[in-house]
């Protein structure tokens, strides 16, 4: 059994070269297995790797991580991106302190974001639910739509809640709690609803001593791949996590069906019109 397993949705092979080359610089002292999850098979140079595990599905970010998941060879998994590189040591330094929290803590994984070694750095207010990108960015759009006395306390989230869009934490409480909800087609919306599921259990959410990796996701919300990911984000995810976080019998939200992603369908439509076609 490998220390750790990285489980990546993977929609984009042409950078598994990379993610794999970097990882080996990153985790020098844990053994680990990549496992990627998607439409695409990995590049010749990765398909004889014994690292690297290939799973082939058609469903959404949400779908394929817990797929990913429930495969990990290892109590401890990684939640990661593809379109990534990771820096030197930065999974060490998790591995490190993860060693170090309870059964029922996560690590959320900081990362930079942009097409340059280094990208844009997110201080600590980013990982707070409060403030985070996401949740700054949906509030202000309830706002352009006439609800200019929209306020975070209406989500009923306590103030001091993380959210991490990577994270590391055990296999076994991810399945126990039933890990992402795949009602929710992309991560963003999932890692919010179950790092808010994760603390409501008493779990806590520790912020990696470095950045782990760099993020060069495409940011031009118009380019033909981002376009049906922030529609699945903004007009679908987003206002059903809201109409959720509504109901004040939302702080007994805990525990779901870990086998929800059954339900989830086998071709995410919104990002493959043309069903199994590569």
């Amino acid at each position: 059994m490998v220390d750790l397993s990285m489980v990546i949705p993977g929609f984009r092979p042409h950078r598994w070269v990379e993610v794999y080359n970097t990882s080996l610089q990153s985790c020098t002292r844990y053994s680990f297995e990549i496992i990627f999850v998607g439409p695409y098979p990995p590049p010749d140079e990765l398909k004889d790797n014994p690292q690297i595990k290939y799973i082939e599905d058609w469903g959404t970010s949400t779908r394929c991580a817990q797929i990913g998941i429930l495969h990990a060879s290892s109590d401890i998994f990684a939640r990661l991106d593809d379109d990534a590189f990771f820096f030197p040591d930065g999974l060490n330094h998790a591995m490190d302190l993860y060693k170090t929290v309870g059964k029922k803590d996560m690590v959320a994984l900081r990362y930079r974001e942009g097409e340059n070694f280094g990208g844009e750095f997110f201080p600590d207010k980013s990982y707070l639910a409060k403030t985070s990108y996401h949740t700054l960015e949906f509030i202000r759009t309830l706002k352009k739509k006439h609800r200019p006395n929209y306020h975070f306390e209406q989500l009923n989230i306590p103030e001091h809640y993380l959210i991490a869009p990577l994270i590391l934490m055990d296999k076994n409480y991810f399945i126990e709690l039933g890990g992402f909800d795949c009602v929710f087609e992309h991560l963003a919306w999932a890692n919010h609803d179950f790092c808010y599921r994760i603390q409501r259990d008493g779990g806590q959410i520790h912020l990696s001593p470095v950045e782990v990796s760099n993020i060069n996701q495409i940011c031009d919300v118009t380019h033909v791949e981002r376009v049906p990911i922030e529609t699945a984000v903004h007009t679908h995810d987003g206002p059903l996590l809201k109409e959720m976080q509504k109901d004040p019998n939302i702080v007994n939200r805990i525990r779901i069906d870990f086998d929800n992603w059954k339900q989830s369908p086998e071709v995410w439509a919104r990002r493959f019109p043309n069903g199994k076609e590569r």
